[in-house]
């Protein structure tokens, strides 16, 4: 075999490693999201108002990154839907169904999809919170 004939397989793992684990393709189309951070307000009440507002056809949740904050531990994840299209900061409180992305805090987990993933939300003047109740299941 050439030294060229060895690359390709090589080359072919790489490309299924990096495209099995990126997670769903999406597109965002509303400002809100390409001005503000995930971690502002105003970004969480648009996100709370989209999520509130999708109907015809449930979201997905997809695993970013874990995080340890002045406020605990969260996760970030993708929602997905048909017009939506965003990061979301999630506090965590209760690692149960959670536990091996707190072990390994996130490592291997991006790109895992968060079946019948339910939050809750809590909103006032001053902050917008998305907190983790439960999954149904971590599909890597």
């Amino acid at each position: 075999m050439t030294r060229a004939n060895n690359l390709y397989p090589a080359l072919l793992c790489s490309l299924l490693f990096f495209t099995a684990c990126s997670g769903p393709d999406c597109r965002n189309i509303n400002p809100v999201f390409n001005r503000y951070s995930p971690d502002s307000k105003v970004y969480q009440d648009e996100l709370l108002k989209q999520m509130r507002s999708v109907h015809s056809k449930p979201l997905s949740y997809w695993f970013k990154r874990y995080q340890k904050s002045g406020e605990g531990e969260c996760i970030f994840i993708t929602v997905k839907g048909d017009s939506v299209c965003a990061e979301c900061m999630v506090l965590v409180r209760e690692w149960t169904r959670l536990n091996g992305i707190r072990k390994t805090e996130g490592m291997s987990y991006a790109g895992a999809e968060l079946k019948d993933l339910v939050l809750l939300s809590y909103q006032d003047s001053l902050k917008t919170e998305f907190i983790f109740s439960s999954v149904g299941a971590i599909v890597d």
